[in-house]
């Protein structure tokens, strides 16, 4: 009960506030852009993802509904997948405004800084291999004993 209680404050107060705010501020910066930015194709890219973003977190509302009422129909395994969704989404969407890739005479130009990127993607690395590595090995230490 606990877990749910806990579960069902994250959602209400942190995140559906979270992404409301970053939607509304985002609209807010999009209103100072030039109205040429819908042509770029780091933006096109960026506004798939922030729209897969905010529809991954209606699904997972849908599925935390299901769990509160003892109606889940997934694995742990299907969760664990689709935890790491909006983690690719959102490395994407800061590595499209970081980069700027634009398509120039049928070929990829990039106007970004490629220094950010490089660091940015190799801290992503270094934090998650480190993370990954400790929660494979407690999970696989406690599944030999029975």
């Amino acid at each position: 009960a606990t877990l749910l209680i806990m579960e069902r404050r994250l959602y209400r107060i942190i995140i559906i506030p979270a992404m409301f705010s970053s939607l509304l501020f985002g609209s807010l910066l999009l209103g100072e852009a030039d109205i040429n930015i819908w042509q770029e194709l780091w933006w096109q890219v960026k506004v798939v993802c922030i729209f897969f973003l905010v529809a991954v977190q209606i699904a997972m509302g849908y599925w935390r509904g299901l769990f509160v009422r003892e109606r889940n129909m997934h694995g742990s395994k299907f969760f664990r997948y689709i935890n790491e969704v909006p983690t690719v989404l959102m490395i994407i969407i800061v590595l499209m405004v970081i980069i700027r890739p634009t398509w120039i005479c049928g070929q990829f130009r990039f106007r970004g800084c490629y220094l950010c990127a490089y660091r940015f993607i190799l801290l992503y690395l270094i934090l998650s291999g480190k993370t990954f590595n400790a929660s494979y090995k407690s999970t696989a230490s406690r599944r030999r004993v029975f």
